[in-house]
């Protein structure tokens, strides 16, 4: 799963917009992961006046569209998001194991995220 350039468009807007000011924790909905050049990232960015000297050292941010790609955590914690979680089955870039096809009842993560993203 990943977010590509229309949904990286649609988060940034929103950092623009100042909608994502006061938040500090994000909940993917699968392990999410930048499905652009980092070129492109860095020009989308670079339009919301957004520092972009940190997407250089994300990690694996050079290897799309081959695997390993870069996980969505870092795009967040660029925006100012402190916490970042996924959950999937999967468990890349360190989600948490739960197969989605089942009822969620970890409750220590209810109520407990400012934005969750499917």
């Amino acid at each position: 799963m990943g977010l590509v350039i229309a949904q990286v468009i649609s988060i940034l807007e929103l950092y623009k917009l100042g909608y994502l000011k006061d938040k500090s924790n994000v909940l993917d909905i699968g392990s999410q992961e930048l499905h652009l050049k980092k070129n492109d990232l860095k020009n989308l960015c670079a339009q919301t006046k957004m520092d972009i000297s940190k997407i250089d050292s994300y990690p694996d941010i050079d290897m799309y569209p081959s695997k390993p790609r870069c996980s969505s955590k870092y795009l967040w914690e660029s925006l100012g998001i402190k916490e970042y979680n996924s959950i999937d089955i999967n468990e890349e870039h360190g989600s948490l194991n739960h197969d989605l096809n089942l009822p969620f009842e970890k409750k220590d993560y209810f109520n407990k995220y400012d934005i969750v993203t499917d």
